[in-house]
């Protein structure tokens, strides 16, 4: 077991270092912003947790909460702008398009299932945790089934 996590942390770091900047830059940007977004997601529960939920400081972790996502997007066109093999550009432009899909159909079928039940409500923060994690979960399964088959 020890061997076998030790061989994957040896494939990650070999597969980063094989990266290039751009790809490295972009990689990181997208990580610090989900954590930044976690970060803002946890902060928001304690806070209302403890009873101060006031209409300015909700209005305050929307914004909060919307900032990380669109530094993500600015990455991911930043990204796309500077691209230079076509095909990867396109493989990256599908796999965002099918995650965007995913996250319109998600959220469709939650506001409408919110409208039924109130379990199924989620706070701003939450329905924004829930798309990101979905939109690049998505977005990295499509972009490897793309790799596979177009081997």
């Amino acid at each position: 077991m020890k061997n076998r996590l030790r061989n994957s942390l040896k494939n990650l770091s070999a597969l980063i270092k094989n990266m290039s900047a751009l790809k490295r830059q972009t990689l990181i940007s997208i990580c610090v912003s989900a954590l930044m977004l976690t970060l803002i997601n946890q902060a928001d529960r304690y806070t209302l947790a403890r009873g101060y939920s006031t209409k300015p400081l909700v209005i305050l972790f929307g914004f909060l909460s919307a900032i990380p996502i669109l530094g993500i997007l600015f990455v991911l066109g930043r990204y796309l702008a500077r691209e230079t093999d076509e095909y990867v550009r396109m493989m990256v432009v599908k796999s965002l398009l099918w995650a965007a899909a995913v996250i319109v159909i998600a959220t469709t079928l939650q506001s409408a299932l919110a409208e039924w039940s109130t379990e199924w409500v989620l706070s701003p923060n939450e329905t924004a945790c829930m798309t990101f994690d979905l939109f690049f979960t998505v977005a990295s399964i499509v972009f490897v089934i793309q790799l596979w088959r177009n081997r």
